[in-house]
């Protein structure tokens, strides 16, 4: 048989044989285009020498083979009569047939390749049509979002503008694209920002990208508009661009005026007439609690206790509105740290005494000074110290410590070993009239505006608060301020 005398097949997982690096369909196509091109080479000749027969039978051989894996049934069964033929024929064979085995073969191989790119094609359709409705789809998200997206690239050319942006700002898309993104801001940030952009592109700080903050828009009519604005940076094809997300916040502005007016308002017509009933209750229960039975006198000082409360709230109050505001008066000075807690503790040792508790310091800094204003820090650290002493138990301890945090921050802690925060409530703490207990029945009293007034002090001289709480052992909250380099 001529199959002994073909040369040995070339192993197609050999990973140094380069046909072995392609699939098994593509080597499969390989050898249907390779072959193809033979029989058309033989196709104006008779019938082939010995040599020439060697060879496409061995080529045969492995594309019936493959044509049978794959599926290829006409072709396999063409390629295994030639192969046939060729084994079983010698020179008087007739030519004419060989010529139409061959033509038959190379019409099937052809069909397959025209059917092959006929797939291909409708598969490309698909795929087209698939991409296309991402892309409307993704643009109809795009222009039916509720804040205006604008994009630009690196030199501050819009590049795309939604409807949204074109309510926003009273442009239409026609009229911005093209255009620089200053054209929608008033001055001076319309001159400011293509240096801006230049400075951030040269690795300098981020003002606004990534970051996100309020600032103010400009429309077509020349009004302005105060807006939320986030930006953030892409790359396509390696040149950068920015995305911006806007939103008026102009309604959202108006009701916090309203409500910053009211509490202001309110917070002034009450505090006249409190202070003047504190003072009252104040110098009645001095002088004439012992002209009252013991009933009395309870129901006095309940009245005083609770007018004081009022008037802390109300004085809270006002300091959260100055605060939100930016009006609350903050007058930074360099003072030695150690001292003054000290100072701030004994002076309000009456707290401690109300409570029936102890406060403990342990003052371990010595000429470390810190930038902060001394009245607004007192407000702060007596908020600590209130809180600590009223969730201690009677004939606790309350210890207020002041160390080195590092080298360039000092800690200011107050510790006490009440009952604990309860982890739900712990992510809470700080927000305003957040309190673990907000039952008509809690114990202890309380706005639950100390800590939240507390850290916005603290965050004005540069600094952080925090706390460690354990529930059922106690907790401490801590400042963190940086020392003074002068």
């Amino acid at each position: 048989m001529l199959s002994k005398s073909m040369p040995r097949q070339r192993n197609e997982s050999d990973p140094n044989s380069t046909r072995g690096k392609l699939s098994l369909k593509e080597r499969y196509q390989q050898r249907k285009i390779d072959l193809l091109n033979s029989l058309k080479s033989l196709s104006g000749e008779g019938f082939p020498s010995l040599q020439r027969s060697i060879e496409l039978q061995c080529d045969l051989h492995k594309l019936a083979g493959s044509a049978s894996h794959f599926g290829d049934q006409k072709i396999g069964d063409l390629s295994g009569s030639l192969d046939e033929y060729l084994q079983n024929s010698g020179s008087e064979s007739d030519p004419s047939y060989f010529r139409r085995l061959v033509a038959e073969l190379c019409d099937e191989i052809e069909k397959s390749f025209n059917d092959q790119m006929s797939h291909i094609s409708s598969s490309q359709d698909v795929v087209w049509n698939r991409d296309s409705y991402a892309k409307e789809e993704l643009r109809a998200v795009i222009d039916t979002m509720l804040d205006g997206l604008i994009v630009i690239n690196d030199r501050g050319i819009i590049r795309d503008f939604t409807p949204v942006s074109e309510k926003l700002f009273g442009y239409s898309t026609d009229e911005v694209i093209g255009q620089n993104i200053s054209m929608l801001m008033p001055e001076p940030d319309r001159s400011n920002h293509d240096s801006y952009l230049d400075n951030y592109a040269k690795g300098g700080l981020a003002k606004i990208v990534g970051i996100g903050r309020e600032v103010i828009g400009q429309r077509k009519d020349g009004s302005t508009f105060p807006m939320e604005l986030g930006v953030s940076r892409f790359e396509i094809g390696g040149k950068k661009k920015y995305v911006g997300i806007c939103r008026d916040i102009t309604q959202r502005k108006r009701d916090e005026k309203i409500k910053d007016e009211f509490i202001s308002t309110v917070s002034h017509e009450l505090r006249s007439p409190l202070t003047s009933l504190q003072a009252s209750l104040g110098l009645l229960l001095a002088r004439h609690a012992h002209d009252l039975d013991e009933q009395g006198t309870r129901l006095l000082s309940l009245a005083h206790n609770g007018a004081i409360r009022l008037s802390e709230l109300v004085n809270d109050i006002l300091d959260l509105e100055k605060i939100a505001a930016g009006k609350l008066e903050i007058v930074l000075q360099s003072i030695e740290i150690g001292p003054l807690v000290q100072d701030i503790v004994d002076r309000h040792a009456g707290l401690a005494l109300s409570h029936d508790v102890q406060f403990e310091t342990q003052v371990n800094v010595s000429g470390v000074k810190v930038r902060l204003d001394p009245n607004r820090f007192n407000q702060a650290l007596v908020n600590l110290l209130s809180n600590a002493a009223k969730f201690s138990d009677a004939g606790d301890t309350v210890l207020i410590s002041a160390e080195l945090d590092d080298p360039t921050n000092v800690r200011i802690a107050v510790k006490d070993n009440g009952p604990g925060i309860p982890l739900a409530f712990q992510s809470k703490i700080f927000q305003r009239f957040a309190q673990a207990d907000s039952s008509t029945t809690r114990q202890q009293g309380g706005s639950g505006l100390g800590l939240n007034i507390t850290k916005s002090l603290i965050e004005e001289f540069g600094g952080t608060v925090n706390f460690e709480s354990t529930e059922g052992k106690g907790t401490s909250f801590y400042f963190v301020l940086p020392v003074a380099l002068d």
